[in-house]
């Protein structure tokens, strides 16, 4: 043990407000009045002095009952307990489905239920509880209007055992910044269990939502902009990385990052559009991965109504599911050991320039083992 490890209590000190600190140690040599190292370290002071079960760490982690956790999953419509069965075994662990509200109110938390039997866990959308949105005027249940629906799905489900988090935002416009921040405060204030994950277009003026959400997510779709543009896709996969950046260097790494891929092929708006293929799955996971994703939600497994998304191109390319839940199992192998390591020193990361601008970058992170992975 070292002669410098040694704990200060702060119990008795003064009570800060809960919130993100840094304190500065100083090692001295105090004869010679000399400080020999200085270092900043990150303390995050949490609400009535509890650990959240589910929170966002220094190293914009997600935790998980006390376990770091990487969100590998799906964004979807509504699941059949097959599909639920088939994504919890192909390693993915986390879905978001933008129909729970046609789930009726006395059978949610059956639903919620279903999810935990096979292991997935759930980011609770509560993007369309907002005035303007489809949601301001729905009744669900006994509860009518968006502001008693969202009091009661974080009132009567947030201890869940599936329940990973709220998802309060997607693709709003600018307009919804203030209510989007009230959101946000709402269920920071009512549940310190559950971080809240906001989803925008890399268009947008990221810098003026950061501050609305413990997780910053974008959607570059990249490949049905490839189609749209006429090019071949495999020019545009590198871009999922660069746009991933830049989303990490918006944050400032105040914020956890995650990235939705595409697993779809737009063909509801894009007709002669085809699904990714398996290979540019893998690249554009990969991509986001090395430049700072902890997380990835695929984007769109099925739609509302089965007519769009992954499930759908399954008919017009069969095997492009197995493709999918492929996927899974090969990026569910090493999210573990390097998408939640650390960063190591500098000089670990290099570039092999390719043709044109396109780049393969090289990360090495230490992970919790102790092993250095690239």
């Amino acid at each position: 043990i070292s002669l410098y490890n040694f704990t200060f209590d702060v119990s008795n000190q003064v009570t800060y407000p809960a919130g993100g600190y840094y304190v500065k140690v100083d090692l001295m040599n105090i004869p010679a009045e000399t400080v020999n190292q200085t270092q900043n370290l990150s303390v995050t002071i949490t609400f009535d002095a509890t650990v959240p079960t589910r929170y966002i760490d220094s190293k914009n982690r997600w935790i998980v009952n006390g376990s770091l956790f990487f969100p590998l999953g799906l964004l979807t419509g509504s699941l059949t307990s097959s599909q639920k069965t088939q994504i919890a075994a192909a390693y993915y662990n986390t879905i978001m489905d933008y129909d729970i509200f046609t789930i009726a109110h006395d059978n949610f938390p059956a639903w919620l239920d279903s999810l935990a039997s096979v292991g997935l866990k759930q980011l609770l959308s509560l993007k369309d509880l907002y005035v303007g949105k489809p949601g301001e005027n729905w009744t669900w249940g006994p509860h009518v209007g968006w502001e008693a629906i969202r009091n009661s799905i974080v009132a009567e489900y947030s201890t869940h055992s599936s329940v990973l988090g709220y998802y309060i935002n997607d693709e709003a416009s600018e307009s919804y910044i203030t209510a989007i921040g009230a959101m946000y405060d709402y269920v920071r204030t009512n549940d310190i269990n559950h971080p809240a994950v906001s989803l925008l277009r890399e268009t947008q003026a990221l810098v003026r939502f950061i501050a609305f959400a413990d997780v910053n997510m974008t959607d570059p779709y990249l490949l049905r902009q490839a189609y749209q543009d006429g090019v071949s896709k495999s020019s545009y996969l590198y871009q999922e990385g660069l746009h991933t950046k830049a989303l990490r260097d918006d944050v400032m790494n105040t914020r956890n990052i995650m990235i939705a891929p595409e697993c779809t092929s737009f063909k509801w708006l894009s007709p002669g559009a085809s699904p990714p293929t398996y290979d540019q799955m893998m690249c554009l996971a990969f991509q986001a991965l090395i430049n700072g994703a902890r997380g990835l939600l695929f984007y769109l497994f099925t739609g509302s109504s089965g007519t769009t998304g992954a499930v759908a191109d399954e008919v017009l390319y069969p095997g492009h599911l197995a493709n999918i839940y492929a996927m899974g199992g090969k990026i569910g192998g090493v999210v573990g050991p390097f998408a939640l390591g650390v960063v190591v020193a500098a000089g670990t990361q290099t570039t092999v320039a390719g043709t044109g601008s396109e780049n393969l970058q090289l990360l090495t992170r230490l992970g919790n083992d102790s092993k250095y992975y690239t």
